[in-house]
């Protein structure tokens, strides 16, 4: 992992992973995994370094590198995407304004803001899906049904 976030890392190998939060979530992951009918409740770029670790990103009330094994129990899968090249600058810059959505503002969208044509607060999928240039789901589960029939 580079030494900080002004470092490009250069190409590299980007996997979607998807994880069970729920413990961490709290009520919000429950209430994730009904709604999706799946135990996927999060998903993050996972940025696999040769050396010396692979880290993933999370966007939850901030923005934030982590080593990979720190979340190992709670991986789902991991979904191998492309190459690309990185520049961890940027990178945190952009997410950290996915870091803004509170569970409040996803609940009140999904259970009535969307009934009135509200915008789709930003969150962990949509941060994803703007990343690797896919189609925009707003639902972890969604976005992994997506990925798998790419297979």
């Amino acid at each position: 992992m580079p030494s900080s976030t002004s470092e490009t890392t250069g190409q590299i190998l980007i996997s979607v992973g998807f994880f069970d939060f729920s413990k961490y979530q709290g009520w919000w992951g429950k209430l994730t995994q009904l709604v999706g009918r799946s135990k996927i409740t999060h998903v993050a770029p996972i940025f696999n370094y040769t050396t010396p670790t692979t880290v993933t990103l999370t966007v939850a009330d901030e923005a934030r590198l982590h080593k990979l094994k720190l979340f190992s129990d709670c991986l789902v899968e991991e979904v191998p995407f492309h190459y690309m090249n990185v520049d961890l600058d940027l990178l945190m810059d952009a997410a950290s304004g996915y870091a803004d959505t509170t569970v409040w503002d996803a609940v009140f969208y999904y259970f009535i803001g969307k009934y009135l044509g509200l915008t789709r607060p930003r969150n962990c999928t949509t941060f994803v899906c703007s990343l690797l240039g896919l189609p925009e789901f707003w639902h972890p589960v969604d976005l992994h049904r997506y990925m798998k029939g790419l297979k």
